[in-house]
């Protein structure tokens, strides 16, 4: 048989099969559902965040002796790398 001659086999079309469908579209659904989990709920996030800011905003309006204000700009900082943790942002 020469391999420039055609052959006279039938051409194959590949159609996906029910389970194969099914079983991408379950794991579609499962891959979602874990991530979706992961993400926080927004009202908790803009909660979070706006301790944070706070946080802030008395530590710049504060007035006391320089240890009272380190201390207050430290527990800022906590809060800020927590969020950062937690959230993986900026608040």
């Amino acid at each position: 048989m020469n391999p420039s001659e055609p052959t006279d086999a039938p051409k194959r079309r590949w159609l996906p099969s029910p389970a194969g469908v099914t079983g991408v579209v379950l794991a579609g659904l499962v891959i979602y559902g874990v991530f979706r989990d992961r993400s926080p709920d927004p009202q908790t996030l803009q909660a979070v965040r706006d301790r944070v800011d706070a946080c802030w905003n008395e530590s710049r309006r504060a007035t006391g002796t320089g240890d009272q204000q380190r201390e207050k700009t430290a527990e800022c900082q906590r809060l800020d790398s927590a969020f950062r943790k937690q959230f993986g942002g900026t608040p």
